[in-house]
């Protein structure tokens, strides 16, 4: 899967950044993060590939949850998302 780096979420553009070890960088500890407000989402380029994209996936999920008002819980999210990148990317359905 080729990271965009913009990506369209319930309408809205969001902008995809893959920044260099965020816990220094932007004093952040976590693989990857999202903001409705400044419609951005940010990756860790420290984890391997798939990780990044599981991670896009998850902060996806996370932001629609939140656009539509659904409420999930982060549990939720991530067993969501992590089901739904990998029927993806077990059925080659993923853009390369």
């Amino acid at each position: 899967m080729i990271i965009p780096d913009k990506i369209k979420i319930c309408g809205k553009n969001y902008t995809v950044e893959i920044r260099n070890n965020r816990a220094t960088t932007d004093g952040y500890d976590g693989a990857a993060s999202g903001s409705v407000w400044s419609q951005k989402i940010w990756l860790d380029s420290d984890q391997h590939i798939e990780g990044q994209e599981e991670c896009l996936f998850h902060e996806v999920v996370e932001i629609i949850s939140k656009e539509m008002d659904f409420g999930l819980s982060h549990t939720i999210v991530s067993t969501l998302s992590n089901i739904l990148y990998q029927v993806l990317k077990d059925n080659n359905l993923l853009k390369e």
